[in-house]
């Protein structure tokens, strides 16, 4: 009897654990990126539950919500040789969650690397 109920433990624990791994719970604020063997291979937007294989299919979660980026201060040079210090932040949000898992590897730091350039950019050109 004991053992019968140690095997029936046993695969309770991993049914639980398998259907643990292939969970996804996607959250009103967020995107969940499936990835199959490292190619997208769907993109859920909507909240709710759903479903991917464990061991070959990887998700990436991505917020919806507005982000601030706040660039550190620069000294910039005007046209007439003069110093100033320039401070400036971003708001910004992710609209595409492909394009943003394709260009950026969905990585908040690289799109804020990636900001911070092109702001630096215009700032010194406008100024």
């Amino acid at each position: 009897m004991k053992k019968k109920s140690g095997i029936i433990l046993l695969a309770l624990i991993v049914v639980y654990l398998l259907v643990n791994m292939a969970s996804v719970i996607t959250y009103p604020n967020e995107y969940k990126v499936i990835k199959t063997m490292g190619k997208i291979s769907r993109v859920t937007t909507e909240p709710g539950f759903s479903l991917r294989i464990p061991l070959i299919q990887s998700e990436t979660t991505i917020s919806k919500a507005r982000q601030l980026y706040d660039i550190a201060p620069t000294e910039i040079y005007t046209s007439d040789k003069k110093k100033m210090e320039v401070d400036a932040y971003i708001v910004w949000r992710v609209t595409d969650p492909v394009k943003f898992t394709q260009t950026l590897n969905a990585s908040r730091s690289s799109a804020e690397n990636k900001i911070s350039a092109m702001v630096y950019g215009a700032l010194k050109a406008t100024v």
